[in-house]
Parts: C-alpha cells; structure tokens; sequence
C-alpha cells in the first residue's frame, strides 16, 4: 500500500488548495458507527436504526468539517461483546479479527481504507489493531466526544482510531480531539501539533516495563518465544520487572466496573429481548 502519511498530506494539501474549484477530491477514511453497526447488523429484529441519521454525531461532524468523506461502516460484535460477526483477519482467514471493532482493524489491513474510527471499553482497539497488524490508538479517556454511539460504560468507553502508520494516526485524531458539552467527561486539550510532535519522534531514549503476569502460562510456548525475542531484541530499552501483588486485582475490578455498568446499559435490551441476544452477551 501507498506510503499514506506522505500521500495523505499532499492529498490534504491539494484538497485545500483545489476546494474552491469544486473538484469534489476528498480524503476517504471508513467510519465504525458503533450505535449503527451493533443494532443495524445484529439487532435489527429488535429495533430498527436510521442509519442515515447517525450521520449527524459530533465525531462525523468534524471528520466531515476536516474534508473527509465519509466510506462506510465496518463490522463490530454484538453490542461491542463476545458475539462476533462475521468478518475474519484479512492475513488468515480461518482467524478472527479480535473485537469488539474487528471491522475497523480489518479494513485497514485489508487496504480498503487508510484510517477508520473504533470503540474499545476493554481492548477492543488495541486488540484487533495487534491482531491485524495496524496501528491502533487508544486515547486517554476524555480525548474524543462519544455522544451517540453506544453506551456500554460511561466510565470505561473510548473512541479510538486505526491506521497504517502513527503519523497517519496522530493527522486523523487531532482533528478529534474536541471538547463536547454533550459528553461530560471530554475536556478541552490542544492537539493542533499531534503530527508535528509525531514526526520529530520520542525527546528521551523510551524505556518500558515488562510484567510477566500470573496469565503467562496461560500462552502458547511460541508466543512466549517471541515475546522472548523482543525483549532480547530491545534489552537496552526495556526492563523486566516481577509482578506487584496489586496488579493481580485489577482484572477483577475491571469485571466489576465493565460488567454492572452494561447490565444497567442493556437492561432494556434484556427485558424485552433477552431470547433473540448473543449467547455470550445474556
């Protein structure tokens, strides 16, 4: 695929410069609606969606209002659970994508789109990011507006997006990045040198932890090799560290957190349509 960074900014550039001449050239990214997509594709029998009206969210106002054109919707699971759709990984077929946003990582790798928008509340973009080989950006919480879009947890739920490249991921995000009365946990933050800060690449010498969890034995031995080979490959910069006993709590309180706040999100849902939902989901 094209180097889209590069591509990208000459397109944006060339966009501005011709506008006026109503050429109609527009930089394309594809949209996961996580609203439309969760309902439209597996709830239809429970209750029908204007999908044209999903258009009006204040995410795709300002991919729209940055010149973008707007592809399409990607696949996510059933209301951004276990139950998955149908899309596979484009590398291996007989794989999943990873979900929740399994269309969003997969269009990417499949090179129909060089940038799509996602929803994670507990991996579900940095999962189908890393499943499918593209970059998936997780922001901090309160970064990106999610009125309209499916609530499964106020306190847990992001926007993310998906690309080729970080630079290509930090020109989409910023124009993101918006504080929106709507959603009350979003805050002002200025994200105008996004880019800028991307290419000049990292101020100090990056360094990480590694945490060799309780769950490591839980991998393949040929994932575990190589994790093994990476953190061969990249000794100076990272630094192996035991688990701290805390940590092994943190799983069970996500659960808490993730699980209480979708039984009061789809307490509607159950009531009345409990037989026709995901058997992982009910």
């Amino acid at each position: 695929m094209i180097n889209y960074l590069k591509d990208t900014e000459q397109a944006v550039n060339f966009y501005y410069s011709v506008e006026n001449q109503q050429t109609g050239i527009k930089i394309t990214f594809a949209i996961i609606y996580l609203l439309i997509v969760a309902l439209l594709l597996f709830l239809s029998i429970i209750i029908s969606i204007n999908f044209a009206s999903r258009l009006t969210l204040p995410i795709i106002n300002l991919i729209k209002a940055s010149g973008a054109l707007v592809m399409g919707k990607t696949v996510t699971t059933e209301f951004a659970y276990f139950d998955p759709g149908k899309t596979t990984n484009p590398h291996d077929y007989t794989r999943t994508p990873g979900g929740s946003s399994s269309g969003s990582a997969a269009v990417i790798a499949a090179h129909m789109a060089p940038l799509s928008i996602g929803t994670q509340t507990n991996g579900s973009v940095i999962r189908p990011a890393s499943y499918c080989g593209v970059v998936g950006y997780k922001p901090s919480f309160g970064l990106i507006s999610r009125t309209g879009i499916l609530k499964q947890s106020s306190k847990l739920d992001h926007v993310g997006v998906f690309g080729k490249t970080v630079e290509d991921v930090a020109l989409f995000t910023k124009t993101l990045i918006k504080k929106d009365i709507l959603d009350e946990d979003t805050i002002h933050y200025a994200a105008d040198e996004m880019l800028e800060v991307c290419k000049k690449g990292p101020i100090f010498e990056p360094k990480f932890i590694f945490y060799k969890t309780s769950s490591w034995k839980k991998i393949s031995k040929e994932s575990q090799k190589a994790f093994e080979f990476l953190l061969k490959e990249f000794k100076k910069n990272i630094e192996v560290f035991d688990e701290p006993s805390y940590f092994k709590d943190i799983p069970k309180y996500h659960q808490i957190i993730h699980e209480t706040d979708m039984a009061n999100s789809f307490q509607d849902y159950y009531k009345k349509s409990k037989k026709k939902m995901g058997k992982k989901l009910v």
